[in-house]
């Protein structure tokens, strides 16, 4: 069996001020970092066989505070990275609705039919995240690993191991800031073990 904790990134400067991310980046703020750590101390107990993260900033700083050195290297892929939303990024979401309102809707109301010029779709998101997981997965049989990323991305992924069409992405647990999934890979395929939390670290 393979064990995979999924972990979106701690508070940023951009989550804060309600501006869009994406592959841009924006830093941890104070609480961001203290949420990363809090996250590690919960998780000490746990020895993770390897590490990946995001190469956005934001993902590898949450990493490291976690981690804290209990593992030698952590793999940083752009794989990994949240979904690309081209021209919108680093605009404040009011923005985004007051100057693209047709698809700002569609974002969030039919999302499998979402496009933005020089941006990704839902469905290229999805297909990016899983199969950034099955590679991971292959390459880490039998092993627990810590993953790092997004909360689009993850919520891509646990969509899809749900087999939820892409039309109820958002009708879906909210993934906060250093909230962990855990997800299980067995010759049966991957279940869901824990979804989005934020209270229940030492369980696991």
């Amino acid at each position: 069996m393979t064990k995979i904790h999924l972990i979106r990134h701690g508070q940023t400067e951009w989550n804060i001020s309600r501006r869009v991310q994406g592959h841009s980046d924006s830093v941890l703020t104070d609480t961001g970092r203290k949420q990363a750590m809090d996250l590690g101390k919960k998780l000490s107990h746990i020895k993770f066989d390897i590490a990946y993260s995001s190469s956005s900033i934001r993902a590898y700083e949450t990493a490291e505070l976690i981690l804290n050195r209990t593992l030698k290297e952590i793999h940083k892929l752009d794989s990994l990275k949240e979904i690309n939303l081209g021209v919108w990024e680093g605009m404040r979401y009011s923005d985004v609705e007051t100057e693209y309102p047709d698809q700002f809707k569609c974002f969030f109301n039919s999302p499998s039919k979402f496009e933005l010029n020089g941006g990704e779709t839902f469905h290229q998101l999805q297909s990016r995240a899983v199969q950034s997981l099955k590679t991971i997965v292959e390459a880490n049989r039998d092993k627990k690993i810590i993953l790092v990323s997004h909360g689009m991305f993850i919520r891509s992924l646990l969509v899809f191991i749900e087999n939820r069409p892409l039309k109820d992405f958002w009708n879906t647990p909210a993934i906060h800031n250093c909230s962990q999934s855990i997800v299980e890979e067995r010759n049966s395929g991957y279940k869901i073990i824990m979804y989005a939390d934020l209270y229940n670290w030492n369980l696991v």
